[in-house]
């Protein structure tokens, strides 16, 4: 517990639950709220499947062998028929780890880490503790995927899916099974949902499964004590980018992810090659974009620290997203924090993120009006920096952990007396 933090009557208890510790934004913005509760005086704890940090509030869950046979039968039911989620004997257990009872169990993310995690144990808990689950993706929404893209089966039962390789992918179409695994659960337990994003809450108003949760709009948050705009020039001296040249960043932890869009990238890079323009491509895969693209380039690499993706944001003076869909848009506010313009597709949430930190947000798959769009960004320092400045002060109010964390308790006290009234 930090030390101008202080335990009140009023403090709550917390176990979040995760897949990871590290690995990406969803993992980032849980670290994130621990420290905001923390801040704000409560207790809080996390338990992961796969510990990689040395954060000492992290408990990495302990393997538990279940009943002798048992997974390998569950493997083969999972291989036979394409369930997720349905058997994973340490997660059933997990309540043994809780330091101390909770007031409330803050679920993260069910999938990843070789399902971890299944329904039954959520049964468990939810039966016990008052539940919130966030949503960093639509996965609860599906039979599978994190993201149905085009696809929307998921309205109306799944079944029949199109692309089973979609992550995370399953072997055989089980799709409409899990689909209605995860109805029947959400109509025996009340869940209260955290969602980042009114277009996040808008799918889930239409989805069958979720829509009669109760939904709280909680905007991410980012790291603002790491992700400041202070010596962009100093960056810009680290990576071996010159102090008047122009820079477009396009990053990702893949960047030949199709939901990333790779293509629609090249494409408005191209239109901008009568430009003195550097692209600083961030991630895996950088090869996939600089053998394809007329504008001189270089390829940094993947980006494992704070740190070291704070030096990128800041030697850039406009971040090209392109994504296609994106529950929030985290590296959105982490570059504008960093004093770097934003330009997009909507792409989801996304579209909230660039425009409410002042960036420019044009409709998907719109190449031309978004080259054009980041060739007046880079024409135009005094409009660029406008933006930017009214930007910054929107992320620093609004996506702090703080805030974020504060959201959260919003959200916990509601479950917690939800639960007390339907208990009386």
């Amino acid at each position: 517990m930090p030390v101008d933090s202080q335990v009140t009557p009023d403090s709550l208890t917390v176990v979040q639950l995760h897949s990871h510790d590290y690995g990406g934004g969803a993992e980032a913005v849980m670290r994130l709220n621990q420290r905001g509760l923390e801040s704000l005086g409560h207790r809080a704890s996390a338990i992961v499947a796969s510990k990689t940090g040395s954060e000492s509030f992290v408990q990495p869950l302990v393997y538990q062998r279940g009943i002798p046979g048992s997974r390998r039968l569950a493997q083969w039911v999972r291989t036979a028929t394409g369930l997720q989620n349905f058997y994973a004997p340490s997660f059933r257990a997990v309540e043994s780890l809780f330091p101390e009872s909770p007031d409330v169990v803050h679920m993260h993310a069910m999938h990843g880490a070789q399902e971890w995690a299944d329904l039954k144990g959520l049964s468990i808990l939810a039966r016990k503790y008052p539940l919130v689950c966030s949503l960093q993706d639509l996965w609860w929404l599906t039979g599978h995927c994190a993201y149905g893209m085009q696809c929307e089966r998921w309205k109306t039962g799944c079944g029949r899916c199109p692309d089973l390789r979609r992550y995370p992918a399953i072997p055989r179409d089980g799709t409409a099974r899990n689909w209605h695994r995860k109805q029947r659960y959400f109509q025996s337990h009340r869940v209260h949902l955290i969602t980042p994003s009114f277009w996040v809450r808008s799918q889930v108003q239409q989805s069958p499964i979720l829509r009669d949760c109760p939904i709280t709009i909680v905007p991410n948050a980012i790291d603002v004590d790491a992700f400041t705009a202070e010596d962009r020039g100093g960056a810009r001296y680290r990576l071996g980018v010159a102090p008047s040249q122009k820079t477009i960043l396009v990053a990702a932890n893949h960047l030949d992810s199709p939901f990333k869009g790779p293509r629609e990238a090249i494409e408005v890079i191209n239109r901008l090659s009568d430009l003195d323009v550097l692209v600083l491509l961030v991630g895996k895969n950088c090869a996939q974009i600089s053998d394809r693209i007329k504008l001189p380039s270089r390829s940094l690499g993947y980006r494992s620290t704070v740190q070291e993706m704070a030096d990128c944001y800041r030697a850039s003076d406009v971040f090209l997203i392109p994504s296609k869909v994106e529950t929030f848009g985290l590296v959105a506010a982490e570059a504008v924090a960093c004093g770097t313009s934003v330009a997009s597709f909507h792409a989801g949430g996304l579209q909230e993120v660039v425009e409410n930190t002042c960036g420019i947000a044009v409709p998907d798959g719109d190449v031309e009006s978004l080259a054009g769009k980041i060739r007046l960004l880079l024409q135009s320092d005094e409009e660029r920096r406008a933006r930017v400045e009214r930007g910054r002060k929107y992320v620093l109010n609004h996506y702090s952990p703080l805030a974020h964390a504060q959201g959260c308790v919003d959200v916990y006290r509601k479950a917690i007396q939800d639960a007390a009234e339907r208990h009386s």
